[in-house]
């Protein structure tokens, strides 16, 4: 009797379960709002952490917030998406280190 059971083919590759990538539109969302509107894909290498002044109404008094970003290529301006990713800050690196590894698209 013949092996009646077949492994599984794979007819057509999905993307990698492990590569994590959203899209997002550049609207400049916490930063300048002067995004160009841009639609991006987004991976986890595009992401970066920022440390922001912000009015605390409730204590009357600026503090600082750390803020997760991407950079558009079109435009150069900072999409703030923080709750948009599955991410902690220590996971991320800060701006200057991304921009030292090239984050900083050319001519932006």
């Amino acid at each position: 009797m013949e092996d009646e059971e077949a492994a599984t083919k794979v007819l057509k590759k999905g993307r990698d379960p492990k590569v994590w990538t959203r899209k997002f539109a550049c609207t400049g969302r916490g930063g300048s709002g002067k995004g160009c509107g841009a639609l991006l894909q987004v991976g986890k290498e595009d992401l970066f952490v920022v440390r922001e002044q912000t009015w605390y109404s409730y204590e009357e008094e600026y503090g600082t917030k750390s803020a997760v970003r991407f950079r558009c290529p079109e435009c150069g301006v900072e999409t703030a998406v923080m709750s948009e990713v599955p991410f902690r800050f220590s996971e991320l690196p800060k701006r200057s280190a991304w921009l030292a590894k090239g984050g900083g698209y050319e001519g932006r």
